[in-house]
């Protein structure tokens, strides 16, 4: 995946990257999809998406029976926890505001 630089130097789409969907397709659209949420974060998805097509290949990923969020989510995980172990230290924020 490519590397669209977020806050901090981190590339987002290299956060995903070790995501495994078990097909090409799904990987090339759920790239497209944090491209899209990373270009426009406020939006909602009708507005992230230049193309009604794009949209529904959004829609269609997240309601993929093949895919969990528990997989997109561990490579995400696994990146954190391995930038995590480069410190001594780590701070963790966490809103618990209800």
């Amino acid at each position: 995946m490519g590397g669209q630089q977020g806050q901090f130097g981190l590339s987002i789409i290299d956060e995903f990257s070790d995501t495994n969907v078990g097909d090409l397709r799904l990987a090339g659209r759920l790239e497209k999809v944090v491209q899209s949420v990373i270009r426009c974060p406020s939006h909602s998805f009708p507005n992230m998406f230049a193309e009604p097509s794009e949209l529904e290949g959004a829609y269609r990923l997240f309601t993929n029976q093949r895919i969990e969020w528990k997989q997109i989510f561990e490579a995400h995980k696994q990146k954190s926890f391995s930038r995590a172990s480069e410190h001594q230290v780590v701070v963790v924020a966490h809103d618990t505001t209800p």
